[in-house]
C-alpha cells in the first residue's frame, strides 16, 4: 500500500465522519446562504422559509454555520437556524453546545475552489479575499423565534369606544357666519367696455341665402284631391220671409195694420191719417 493510496483513504474517513456529524436544522426564515461567515460575501441562493439544511459546524458563538441544501454548500446565519431538541425546535444557538454542533473555522481560499469554481464571481475572489468572516456572538433570538406566540386572551374583542367618540362635537360657536371676504376680494370688477355689444357677424355669416327657385309656388293638388264638388241645386236661392217676422218688422217701424185699410200710429188714440193723427 503505497502513499496515494493511504492519503486517498484518509480523504475518505474524513469525509464519512464530516457526513456523519452532519445534523439536521430548518430555516426559520426566507434567509440568503453566503459563501462565507458574513453578510459581505456573495450569496450563493436563497433558501426557503422552512427548509432543511444539513450543519456541518459553526463558528465561534454559532453565529454562522456552514450548511447544505440540495447539494449546495454555503453558509447560513445561526439565527435563522432552529434544531429539534427532545421533539421541539429549539434556537440552534441556545442549544448546539448540548446538542454537540462541533466549532469550526473558514479558510477562504479551500473552501471557495472547493465549491464555488462554477460560480461567475469566482473568478473576482481577490475583491472577497480581504472581507473579514464574523466571529462574533450571534445576537439574542427574537421573542417567539420558533412558532408565533398565541395572541393575548380577548384579542378579537371589539375596542370600547374613546372618550368622546360617539356623537360628534357641535361646532364652534359662529362656524355658520359668512366668512370675511379675501382681502381685494370686495365687488367684482365691473365689465370691461363694450361688453353689451353685439358681436359682428362671422365671416360668410351675413345676410341669409335667397330661397331656391320655386319656393313660393303653390303645391300641386294631391291625386284624387281634384276641384272641390259643386253645391246642390236652389242651395243661392233666398229663402221666402215667415209670416211672423212680417208683423214684427212693422211693429218695429210704428206702423200695425187693422182690417187691411187703416193704419194707427203709434201715440194716435184714433188712428192716424195721411197728416198724421186723426
Amino acid at each position: 500500500m503505497n502513499f496515494r493510496t493511504l492519503l486517498a483513504a484518509a480523504a475518505f474517513m474524513g469525509l464519512a465522519t464530516g457526513a456523519a456529524l452532519a445534523q439536521n436544522a430548518y430555516t426559520t426564515a426566507n434567509v440568503n446562504m453566503r459563501a462565507g461567515p458574513s453578510t459581505q460575501y456573495p450569496a450563493v441562493t436563497t433558501l426557503p422559509d422552512g427548509a432543511a439544511v444539513d450543519v456541518h459546524g459553526c463558528t465561534t458563538g454559532w453565529s454562522w454555520c456552514d450548511t447544505t441544501w440540495r447539494g449546495i454548500r454555503g453558509w447560513v446565519s445561526g439565527r435563522y437556524l432552529q434544531m429539534l431538541y427532545n421533539d421541539r425546535r429549539v434556537y440552534l444557538p441556545d442549544y448546539a453546545p448540548r446538542i454537540g454542533i462541533p466549532i469550526i473555522t473558514f479558510q477562504f481560499g479551500n473552501y471557495w475552489d472547493r465549491w464555488y469554481r462554477d460560480r461567475p464571481w469566482y473568478r473576482e475572489r481577490d475583491r472577497w479575499r480581504p472581507v473579514r468572516p464574523d466571529y462574533g456572538p450571534p445576537r439574542p433570538p427574537r421573542p417567539g423565534a420558533g412558532a408565533p406566540p398565541p395572541p393575548p386572551p380577548g384579542w378579537d374583542r371589539p375596542r370600547p369606544p374613546r372618550p368622546g367618540a360617539g356623537a360628534p362635537p357641535p361646532p364652534p360657536p359662529g362656524w355658520d357666519r359668512p366668512r370675511p371676504p379675501r382681502p381685494g376680494a370686495g365687488a367684482p370688477p365691473p365689465p370691461p367696455q363694450g361688453w353689451d355689444r353685439p358681436r359682428p357677424p362671422r365671416p360668410g355669416a351675413g345676410a341669409p341665402p335667397p330661397p331656391p327657385p320655386g319656393v313660393d309656388r303653390p303645391r300641386p293638388p294631391r291625386p284624387g284631391a281634384g276641384a272641390p264638388p259643386p253645391p246642390p241645386p236652389g242651395v243661392d236661392r233666398p229663402r221666402p220671409p215667415r209670416p211672423q217676422a212680417e208683423d214684427d218688422n212693422r211693429r218695429r217701424t210704428g206702423t200695425i195694420s187693422q182690417g187691411g185699410n187703416r193704419t194707427r200710429q203709434r201715440g194716435c188714440p184714433n188712428g192716424a191719417g195721411p197728416d198724421g193723427c186723426l
